[in-house]
Formats: C-alpha cells, sequence, structure tokens
C-alpha cells in the first residue's frame, strides 16, 4: 500500500504533510488491513458503516501523539506570542498547541481538525476518500 496523501470528504480536502503522514500511516494501514478495506482507482472510499471505526483510530492517534510529546506552554510565551496557539478539546482536556511555529504542533492541530470532519461526516452519512 501507498502511502496515504489526502483525505476528502464532500466539502474539504486535506493534503497531509509528511509529519502527520509518518504519524498516521500505521494508524491508517492497520485500520484499512484490518477491515479489509478495498482500493479502487487507487482510492480507497470508507462508507459510514466503517467510518466510526476510522474515527476510533484517528482518536487513538492523537491520543498517543498527545501522550507521546505534549507539555503546556510557558504563560510569557502565551502572552507575548497568543496567535501561534490554538486550544484544543480532546479528552475532556484543553491542549494549548504551538501551531504555527512547532511541526509537532501542526500535527496535532491537523489531526484534530480531521477527526473533527470525520465526526460530521459521520453524523451526515457521508463517505470519505483516502488516496
Amino acid at each position: 500500500m501507498e502511502k496515504i496523501s489526502v483525505i476528502a470528504f464532500n466539502n474539504r480536502t486535506y493534503h497531509l504533510t509528511e509529519d502527520v503522514i509518518m504519524h498516521l500511516y500505521p494508524w491508517l494501514n492497520n485500520y484499512l488491513l484490518i477491515h479489509k478495506v478495498k482500493e479502487r482507482a487507487g482510492i480507497f472510499f470508507i462508507a459510514d458503516d466503517n467510518l466510526a471505526r476510522l474515527i476510533e483510530e484517528f482518536t487513538c492517534s492523537l491520543r498517543a501523539l498527545l501522550k507521546s510529546g505534549y507539555t503546556e506552554p510557558i504563560l510569557d510565551e502565551l502572552q507575548k506570542y497568543p496567535t501561534r496557539f490554538e486550544k484544543i478539546l480532546f479528552d475532556d482536556h484543553v491542549y494549548r498547541v504551538n501551531y504555527r511555529m512547532s511541526s509537532y504542533g501542526h500535527s496535532v492541530y491537523f489531526i484534530h481538525c480531521i477527526l473533527n470532519d470525520l465526526i460530521i461526516s459521520a453524523y451526515n452519512n457521508s463517505t470519505v476518500r483516502l488516496y
């Protein structure tokens, strides 16, 4: 299987950065193998019946990423550069990630955005495309 570099929804497309691809690859590969998702013309179509399982994989991925490297930013840094940080509510905890200057923060923020769109797609019974 080639590396998945694009996740497409009905109204939005995410082009994954190399850092995000490196983190998500084992999770997506595991999901595709376990659930025997078939590839058609280089595209994996995830229908609403498998979307809940994909959301679980992204949730576990984000949880592992936050557990492995999240540190609370210093108050001086938050006050001096407030626009560099984004608040993320995940697992009943507010994380402040530097999504502009840190590749780690960018990956966390990016995966969180994809996870939110996956949840919306599941609610709307939409199909998600991975390619």
